[in-house]
C-alpha cells in the first residue's frame, strides 16, 4: 500500500511520536510510507521515513500523490478541507484519532471544526477499544476502527540488572499547561509526600520549559528535562530507585509515559481513569488513585517507597504489561483495518 500522512506538527509529543512509528512500522512490512508536514523532519527520531515538508493545503502537489491508496489525517482542524479537495472521491480519506480533542479546555474555541470533522462520513482509526467505543456513542453511525498502541521496544526495556531498592525518585511527564495532564496535582502530590518523607527527589520531563510556572507552586524540582529524545528518555526511566506518577484526568486519549516506565521496570501511580485501567487485564498493575487526590497519591509515592514487595509486584506485573504492547501487532491491525476500508469502499 501506498499511505500518506498528514501531520500539523514535528514537535515531540506522544501523538506525533506515534505517527512516526507507524510509518517506520509500515515501511519495515514492505509498504511505501510518506509523512507530510509544514514543520522540519524531528531531530528526535532515530529513524529515517520519506517525508515531504509541505503546507497541509498543498498535500494534493507531492510527486506521488496519485499513487496514494490512503491518506490518513491526524488533526480535525485540517480534515475538513482535506475531504472538500478530495470529494466526491473521499474512498482513499482516514481519520487518526489518538484522544477526543474536547476533552482538553485548550480546544474550547475550535469545538465546532473538531464537531464536524467527526461527523464526516469517512473511517477513522483509533488507538484504543475504549476510544472507539466511546465516540462511536458520540457519534451514533459513523465507522470506528481500532489499530492500537505500540511501544518502542528496542528504547523503552529494563535495565540488566534490578536494584530493587527504596525509592527516592519520583517521576512526572508530561506539559504542564495540556490540561488533562493535570500535572500542577502531580507536582503538589511531589510536595506533600516530601513533607511526610524526606530525601525525595522530582524529575521532571517535558517537551516545553514551564519550570518557572511550576516552581511558583513552591515544589522543588531536582531535575527538570526539556525536549529530550525518546531514546533519552528511555535512559533515564532506566535509572534505579524511581516511581512514574501520572495524574491525567479521564480525557486522556491513551497516556504513554506510564507504558514505557513499566517497560524499563518502574513502578507506576496513575489516576483512576478509563484509559489507565484499559491497559491489561486484570487491573492490577499500579496503584491507582482518584483524579486530583493530591493526599492519596502523595500517599501511594511513600507507600511505594517504603513496600519493597508492592514495588516487586507492580514491576513484575508492569513488564508483563508493557510486553503486550509493540508496533508489530499495530501494524498487523492497521494493515486490517485499511483492508476493510479498501473493501467497504468498493460496495
Amino acid at each position: 500500500m501506498n499511505i500518506l500522512y498528514l501531520l500539523e506538527s514535528t514537535d515531540l509529543c506522544g501523538g506525533v511520536k506515534v505517527v512516526f512509528n507507524h510509518a517506520a512500522a509500515l515501511t519495515e512490512n514492505g509498504h511505501s510510507v510518506y509523512i507530510l508536514s509544514p514543520a522540519p523532519y524531528p531531530s528526535w527520531f532515530n529513524k529515517r521515513v520519506p517525508f515531504y515538508r509541505l503546507d497541509l493545503n498543498l498535500f494534493h502537489t507531492i510527486p506521488s500523490f496519485n499513487d496514494i491508496d490512503f491518506i490518513i489525517a491526524t488533526c480535525p482542524l485540517h480534515l475538513p478541507a482535506v475531504y472538500d479537495y478530495l470529494y466526491p472521491d473521499i474512498s482513499k480519506l482516514v481519520h487518526l484519532v489518538q484522544g477526543y480533542e474536547p476533552d482538553c479546555a485548550e480546544a474550547e474555541p475550535f469545538i465546532d471544526m473538531i464537531t464536524k470533522s467527526y461527523s464526516l462520513n469517512i473511517p477513522k482509526i483509533t488507538v484504543s477499544d475504549r476510544l472507539s467505543q466511546r465516540l462511536s456513542a458520540l457519534y451514533p453511525g459513523k465507522h470506528f476502527m481500532t489499530c492500537g498502541q505500540g511501544l518502542e521496544n528496542d528504547i523503552f526495556y529494563p535495565p540488566e540488572k534490578f536494584i530493587a531498592d527504596v525509592i527516592n525518585t519520583v517521576i512526572l511527564i508530561g506539559a504542564f499547561d495540556i490540561s488533562v495532564k493535570r500535572i500542577a496535582d502531580g507536582l503538589c502530590a511531589f510536595k506533600r509526600a516530601l513533607e511526610k518523607k524526606e530525601n525525595l527527589k522530582l524529575v521532571r520531563i517535558s517537551a516545553v520549559d514551564t519550570k518557572t510556572k511550576e516552581e511558583a507552586l513552591t515544589v522543588k524540582i531536582d531535575e527538570y528535562h526539556v525536549g529530550i529524545t525518546p531514546c533519552e528518555v528511555g535512559e533515564l526511566l532506566r535509572r534505579p530507585r524511581g516511581v512514574l506518577v501520572s495524574p491525567s484526568s479521564s480525557g486522556e486519549g491513551f497516556g504513554l509515559p506510564p507504558l514505557e516506565a513499566m517497560a524499563c521496570g518502574i513502578p507506576t501511580v496513575l489516576s483512576d481513569i478509563p484509559s489507565y485501567r484499559a491497559f491489561s487485564s486484570p487491573v492490577d498493575y499500579s496503584i491507582f488513585v482518584p483524579v486530583g487526590d493530591i493526599e492519596q497519591m502523595a500517599d501511594a509515592i511513600i507507600e511505594l517507597s517504603e513496600n519493597g514487595k508492592l514495588r516487586y509486584q507492580l514491576i513484575k506485573r508492569g513488564l508483563e504489561v508493557a510486553g503486550e504492547y509493540s508496533y508489530s501487532k499495530v501494524v498487523e491491525r492497521l494493515e486490517r483495518c485499511l483492508s476493510t476500508i479498501a473493501k467497504l469502499s468498493k460496495i
